[in-house]
Protein backbone atom coordinates (compact mmCIF):
# COMPACT_ATOMS: atom_id res chain seq x y z
CA UNK A 1 0.00 0.00 0.00
CA UNK A 2 1.38 3.70 -0.49
CA UNK A 3 1.81 6.14 1.25
CA UNK A 4 -0.62 8.42 -0.24
CA UNK A 5 -3.62 5.28 0.60
CA UNK A 6 -2.36 5.35 4.09
CA UNK A 7 -2.94 8.95 4.87
CA UNK A 8 -6.22 9.01 3.12
CA UNK A 9 -7.52 5.38 4.94
CA UNK A 10 -6.37 7.64 7.92
CA UNK A 11 -7.79 11.21 7.04
CA UNK A 12 -11.01 10.41 5.11
CA UNK A 13 -14.13 8.53 6.42
CA UNK A 14 -14.09 5.10 4.78
CA UNK A 15 -17.91 5.92 3.31
CA UNK A 16 -16.43 9.01 1.32
CA UNK A 17 -13.19 6.93 -0.24
CA UNK A 18 -15.85 4.35 -0.88
CA UNK A 19 -17.94 7.22 -2.40
CA UNK A 20 -15.01 8.11 -4.82
CA UNK A 21 -13.82 3.88 -5.06
CA UNK A 22 -17.60 3.91 -6.77
CA UNK A 23 -17.18 6.98 -8.71
CA UNK A 24 -13.47 6.00 -10.13
CA UNK A 25 -14.74 2.34 -11.40
CA UNK A 26 -17.60 3.79 -13.02
CA UNK A 27 -15.53 6.26 -14.47
CA UNK A 28 -12.99 3.78 -16.25
CA UNK A 29 -9.90 4.07 -13.80
CA UNK A 30 -8.37 1.39 -12.12
CA UNK A 31 -6.93 3.67 -9.10
CA UNK A 32 -8.69 3.73 -5.99
CA UNK A 33 -10.24 6.60 -4.16
CA UNK A 34 -7.60 6.13 -1.51
CA UNK A 35 -5.15 6.62 -3.50
CA UNK A 36 -6.54 9.82 -5.58
CA UNK A 37 -7.51 11.59 -2.63
CA UNK A 38 -4.24 10.68 -0.24
CA UNK A 39 -2.65 12.47 -3.50
CA UNK A 40 -4.87 15.76 -3.40
CA UNK A 41 -4.25 15.83 0.44
CA UNK A 42 -0.83 16.32 -0.23
CA UNK A 43 -1.31 18.54 -2.93
CA UNK A 44 -3.53 20.68 -0.74
CA UNK A 45 -1.41 20.35 2.12
CA UNK A 46 1.60 21.71 0.19
CA UNK A 47 -0.75 24.42 -0.92
CA UNK A 48 -1.64 25.43 2.55
CA UNK A 49 1.73 25.79 3.36
CA UNK A 50 2.17 28.18 0.75
CA UNK A 51 -0.86 30.33 1.46
CA UNK A 52 0.04 30.80 5.20
CA UNK A 53 3.46 31.61 4.46
CA UNK A 54 2.38 33.78 2.18
CA UNK A 55 0.15 35.78 4.75
CA UNK A 56 -3.17 35.59 2.48
CA UNK A 57 -6.77 34.92 3.80
CA UNK A 58 -8.37 31.88 5.32
CA UNK A 59 -11.27 32.31 2.77
CA UNK A 60 -8.52 31.71 -0.09
CA UNK A 61 -7.14 28.92 2.02
CA UNK A 62 -10.14 27.30 2.33
CA UNK A 63 -10.94 27.74 -1.32
CA UNK A 64 -7.93 26.37 -2.43
CA UNK A 65 -8.45 23.23 -0.48
CA UNK A 66 -11.77 22.65 -1.65
CA UNK A 67 -11.44 23.22 -5.49
CA UNK A 68 -9.36 19.94 -6.06
CA UNK A 69 -11.99 17.37 -4.44
CA UNK A 70 -14.72 19.81 -6.66
CA UNK A 71 -12.16 19.51 -9.53
CA UNK A 72 -12.35 15.59 -9.09
CA UNK A 73 -15.49 14.72 -8.38
CA UNK A 74 -16.82 17.48 -11.38
CA UNK A 75 -14.41 15.36 -14.03
CA UNK A 76 -15.37 12.33 -12.90
CA UNK A 77 -19.09 13.05 -13.33
CA UNK A 78 -18.49 13.88 -16.90
CA UNK A 79 -16.47 10.90 -17.77
CA UNK A 80 -19.19 8.77 -16.63
CA UNK A 81 -21.70 10.34 -18.10
CA UNK A 82 -19.58 10.42 -21.57
CA UNK A 83 -19.47 6.62 -20.74
CA UNK A 84 -22.64 6.04 -19.80
CA UNK A 85 -23.78 7.72 -23.35
CA UNK A 86 -21.60 5.54 -25.32
CA UNK A 87 -23.13 2.09 -23.51
CA UNK A 88 -26.41 3.19 -24.28
CA UNK A 89 -25.65 4.00 -27.83
CA UNK A 90 -24.42 0.65 -28.34
CA UNK A 91 -26.51 -1.45 -26.27
CA UNK A 92 -29.06 -2.33 -28.44
CA UNK A 93 -26.75 -3.89 -31.24
CA UNK A 94 -25.39 -6.07 -28.86
CA UNK A 95 -28.56 -7.00 -27.34
CA UNK A 96 -29.69 -7.87 -30.84
CA UNK A 97 -26.55 -10.05 -31.58
CA UNK A 98 -27.07 -11.79 -28.78
CA UNK A 99 -30.40 -12.33 -29.27
CA UNK A 100 -29.06 -14.00 -33.13
CA UNK A 101 -26.67 -16.25 -31.37
CA UNK A 102 -28.84 -17.40 -28.99
CA UNK A 103 -31.19 -18.12 -31.82
CA UNK A 104 -28.76 -19.85 -33.79
CA UNK A 105 -28.57 -21.93 -30.76
CA UNK A 106 -25.86 -20.80 -28.26
CA UNK A 107 -26.31 -20.86 -24.53
CA UNK A 108 -27.00 -17.32 -23.17
CA UNK A 109 -23.61 -17.09 -21.63
CA UNK A 110 -22.43 -18.30 -25.24
CA UNK A 111 -24.09 -15.91 -26.67
CA UNK A 112 -22.91 -12.76 -24.85
CA UNK A 113 -19.22 -13.88 -24.90
CA UNK A 114 -19.34 -14.20 -28.72
CA UNK A 115 -21.48 -11.02 -29.09
CA UNK A 116 -18.91 -8.91 -27.51
CA UNK A 117 -16.99 -6.60 -30.67
CA UNK A 118 -14.36 -4.16 -29.69
CA UNK A 119 -16.42 -1.73 -31.92
CA UNK A 120 -18.80 -1.52 -28.77
CA UNK A 121 -16.18 0.42 -26.91
CA UNK A 122 -16.91 0.82 -23.07
CA UNK A 123 -19.63 -1.87 -23.51
CA UNK A 124 -17.59 -4.18 -24.93
CA UNK A 125 -15.20 -4.05 -21.68
CA UNK A 126 -18.02 -4.20 -19.16
CA UNK A 127 -19.84 -7.56 -20.94
CA UNK A 128 -16.24 -9.37 -21.01
CA UNK A 129 -16.51 -8.38 -17.07
CA UNK A 130 -19.91 -9.76 -16.49
CA UNK A 131 -19.21 -12.96 -18.93
CA UNK A 132 -15.65 -13.53 -17.01
CA UNK A 133 -17.22 -13.58 -13.53
CA UNK A 134 -20.35 -15.73 -14.92
CA UNK A 135 -17.21 -17.91 -16.02
CA UNK A 136 -15.80 -18.00 -12.77
CA UNK A 137 -18.88 -19.07 -11.46
CA UNK A 138 -20.92 -15.79 -10.68
CA UNK A 139 -24.59 -16.36 -11.31
CA UNK A 140 -25.11 -14.18 -14.87
CA UNK A 141 -28.01 -12.92 -12.56
CA UNK A 142 -25.50 -11.49 -10.45
CA UNK A 143 -23.22 -9.91 -12.72
CA UNK A 144 -25.83 -8.19 -14.55
CA UNK A 145 -26.67 -6.42 -10.96
CA UNK A 146 -23.79 -5.69 -10.15
CA UNK A 147 -23.08 -3.96 -13.75
CA UNK A 148 -26.94 -2.61 -13.40
CA UNK A 149 -25.39 -1.00 -10.26
CA UNK A 150 -22.34 0.34 -11.70
CA UNK A 151 -23.60 3.00 -13.87
CA UNK A 152 -26.97 5.28 -13.38
CA UNK A 153 -27.87 5.05 -16.49
CA UNK A 154 -31.86 4.42 -16.38
CA UNK A 155 -31.51 2.83 -19.82
CA UNK A 156 -28.65 -0.13 -18.87
CA UNK A 157 -30.71 -0.40 -15.47
CA UNK A 158 -33.66 -0.85 -17.26
CA UNK A 159 -32.11 -3.52 -19.86
CA UNK A 160 -30.19 -5.14 -17.20
CA UNK A 161 -33.48 -5.48 -15.01
CA UNK A 162 -35.66 -7.19 -18.03
CA UNK A 163 -32.76 -9.71 -18.91
CA UNK A 164 -32.49 -10.80 -14.90
CA UNK A 165 -36.37 -11.02 -14.42
CA UNK A 166 -36.17 -12.79 -17.95
CA UNK A 167 -33.55 -14.92 -16.54
CA UNK A 168 -35.00 -15.49 -13.05
CA UNK A 169 -38.23 -16.57 -14.95
CA UNK A 170 -36.53 -19.07 -17.13
CA UNK A 171 -38.05 -16.98 -20.15
CA UNK A 172 -37.28 -17.21 -24.10
CA UNK A 173 -34.45 -14.78 -23.85
CA UNK A 174 -33.89 -14.39 -27.34
CA UNK A 175 -36.86 -12.54 -27.82
CA UNK A 176 -36.75 -11.09 -24.02
CA UNK A 177 -33.01 -9.70 -25.78
CA UNK A 178 -34.62 -8.65 -28.94
CA UNK A 179 -37.54 -6.57 -27.35
CA UNK A 180 -35.22 -4.70 -24.73
CA UNK A 181 -32.95 -3.68 -27.59
CA UNK A 182 -35.90 -2.26 -29.02
CA UNK A 183 -37.28 -0.15 -26.65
Amino acid sequence: MQVYSKIALVLFPKKIIRFFDKLLAASGYEKGGDEILGKILIVNIISALIVIAANLNLIILLVIVAIPYLLLYLILLLKIDAREREIEKNLPDFLQLASANIRAGMTIDQALWFAIREQYGILAKEMKQVAKENFSGTPLTQAFSKLKDKYRSKILKRAMVLIIEGLNSGGKMAEILERVAWE
